[in-house]
């Protein structure tokens, strides 16, 4: 499942921000299937991949959706449970950064809240890769005292 380093998985194979195994094989051609049989061997191998990296994009998306949802119901355990174990995160507030291990995210989010939040994003781009994908978007962000808006990226990935 893929999961975010930023998150955990859904269900058992999935992405934590997405964990969906793929299994490759090496195409094999007998030798009297000539150029032929290699050329319909790397056509499959081609739409195996496209029908791979479709499927992490569906995952990707979903978890998205799912992560976005928490936030807008206040469900911070649902919020919680998308996070993979070893994620780390970066906070900006204007100028400064600063990096957080789950722990630390995970305080400061179950402060955030406790009080009326808005999520929503634009602009989703997500790009698979060997063990998951890494998702960006515009996120706005507001409460009834503060509203931000900007780029954010996530990077999925898959644990068991």
């Amino acid at each position: 499942m893929l999961s975010f380093a930023p998150f955990r998985p859904l269900a058992s194979g999935s992405l934590l921000l997405l964990v969906v195994v793929a299994a490759g094989c090496k195409p094999s051609t007998p030798a009297s299937t000539g150029d032929a049989g290699v050329a319909r061997d790397a056509s499959v191998a081609s739409a195996a991949s496209a029908s791979t990296a479709a499927s992490v994009e569906a995952e990707a998306r979903t978890l998205v959706e799912s992560w976005v949802s928490a936030q807008n119901a206040a469900a911070f355990s649902k919020y919680e449970e998308l996070y993979a174990p070893r994620f780390e995160g970066m906070r900006r507030s204007g100028e400064q950064v600063a990096k957080l291990d789950r722990a630390r995210w995970m305080k400061e989010r179950a402060r955030m809240f406790k009080q009326k939040t808005t999520v929503s994003v634009k602009e989703i781009t997500i790009s698979p890769s060997h063990d998951g994908a890494e998702v960006r978007f515009v996120q706005t962000w507001s409460s009834d005292s503060y509203r931000d808006e900007g780029p954010k990226r996530m990077v999925l990935v898959r644990e068991s």
